[in-house]
């Protein structure tokens, strides 16, 4: 009875082990979740989203909307390219497509629109293109981007956008922080600007001095009026503050510029002298400056491939792309 009992007691234990192991053992459904989890997962990596459209960094206007695009190819984060567009264009539309082939090459790229003077007079474009970069860095892990790596972007009137964003990170009173996140930093590694509109109250005596008849002569109390409330030379400190020019300061990111030769929109002389200023303040290994010969104001002028692999060495020097895919081997 003894010899019984105790090994009634052994099978009691056993059975009692063997109970526990299959009640901590996942069931059938929670076996089949986590399978499904793990494939969903690996699906996500391989075929994570790739583009956001419209979103919203601002509140004010329907216009402070982005679209976010990753490369299709690598894990991240992706160093990003933050694009603007010129006057009265969309970040959809083919000016974005320069930019756009930095996703080739493993950035990433945040097409935006911003409110123009017809909504809203300097410096809210400024306000509204820094709010952009701020609401990039904060949301960074979310749309899988390395918010430590970032190059403004921008042709014309986006150059002048880009210019400012590489020129006024001291500059916080060009930071309206009820547009946007807070605590971040609207600065930048580095900026690409291609024929930009800088300096309105000498364009005409540029192009004068050019012998460039310009293709959209301006009435200055017009533009003046639509741009600012009142004509253009009644007005030169209050255009002038509107030239990126004029906040270059040690504190520059390194800058890409260039410009047509032929460019009867926006003078060269402005980015000449926009490059000549910046070498003087930061440094001629920080500024790279190319005129294009018989380029006109078109993006389509700077689209060649030998061009374009200018830029983005110029961009790969500055955001350590090389450094990130190396170590990525």
């Amino acid at each position: 009875m003894k010899k019984e009992a105790g090994l009634f007691r052994v099978i009691s234990a056993w059975m009692m082990v063997l109970c526990m192991a299959v009640l901590c053992l996942p069931s059938p459904v929670d076996a089949a979740a986590k399978d499904a989890k793990e494939t969903a997962d690996a699906q996500a990596a391989e075929n994570k989203p790739t583009e956001w459209k419209d979103v919203a960094y601002g509140s004010l206007s329907g216009k402070q909307k982005m679209d976010i695009y990753l490369p299709s190819t690598g894990k991240g984060p992706y160093p990003v390219i933050v694009a603007f567009h010129g006057r009265h264009e969309d970040k959809t539309g083919p000016e974005m497509e320069a930019p756009l082939m930095g996703l080739s090459r493993g950035y990433a790229v945040a097409c935006v629109n911003y409110r123009e003077a017809e909504e809203a007079r300097f410096p809210a474009d400024v306000m509204d293109v820094k709010a952009a970069v701020r609401f990039l860095k904060a949301n960074a892990s979310k749309f899988h981007l390395d918010g430590s790596h970032v190059a403004a972007w921008g042709d014309s009137f986006g150059g002048k956008l880009a210019a400012f964003i590489g020129t006024t990170s001291s500059h916080r009173e060009l930071d309206d922080l009820s547009v946007g996140p807070r605590g971040q930093s609207s600065r930048v590694n580095a900026a690409v600007v291609l024929f930009p509109a800088l300096d309105e109250v000498h364009m005409d005596s540029d192009f004068k001095s050019l012998g460039i008849t310009p293709a959209l002569p301006r009435n200055e109390e017009a533009y003046g009026m639509e741009m600012y409330g009142a004509p253009i030379q009644s007005i030169p400190d209050l255009v002038a503050f509107h030239d990126p020019t004029r906040y270059i300061s040690a504190d520059a990111v390194p800058f890409f510029i260039e410009h047509g030769t032929a460019d009867n929109v926006c003078p060269i002389t402005q980015s000449e002298r926009f490059a000549d200023r910046l070498r003087h303040t930061i440094g001629s290994s920080n500024v790279t400056f190319v005129s294009l010969e018989g380029a006109g104001h078109h993006v389509k002028d700077f689209m060649g491939e030998e061009n374009m692999e200018k830029i983005f060495r110029f961009l790969d020097k500055h955001m350590k792309v090389k450094e990130k895919k190396s170590k990525t081997k």
